[in-house]
């Protein structure tokens, strides 16, 4: 009977225990768009747009603001989150192209480390 108890106060504080809460900053690879995704819907409901500077992040809340550093260049931006992804191991962030541009990661590179920071 004792047994019985403390497992159910086991699974009883499991349940109530706070979720750990996402990472604000991140290190990994960020890529971008590819061209034929321009004007295809994101999560958020928009239409992609190539021209504009948004990025796709797993979990960061849609709508969020995030600072990326290009740590290969030192370039930074500021980008909404509009959509989820990337779904590629290693990779953290995935830029529109404008994003990508300002960044300095060319079409050549396709890939380059970053910092992802989740703004307040």
């Amino acid at each position: 009977m004792m047994k019985i108890f403390v497992w159910v106060l086991v699974a009883i504080g499991m349940m109530i225990a706070p979720i750990a809460p996402i990472s604000a900053e991140e290190i990994g690879e960020a890529s971008f768009y590819h061209d034929s995704l321009h004007g295809e819907k994101m999560a958020n409901g928009e239409p992609y747009s190539k021209n504009k500077v948004s990025v796709a992040h797993r979990a960061f809340p849609l709508g969020s603001k995030v600072r990326i550093t290009n740590l290969t260049n030192g370039r930074k931006i500021v980008a909404r989150v509009l959509d989820r992804g990337p779904y590629v191991e290693g990779r953290v962030v995935d830029l529109s192209r404008k994003a990508a541009k300002k960044l300095g990661i060319t079409k050549k590179q396709g890939v380059a480390p970053v910092k992802i920071v989740l703004l307040k």
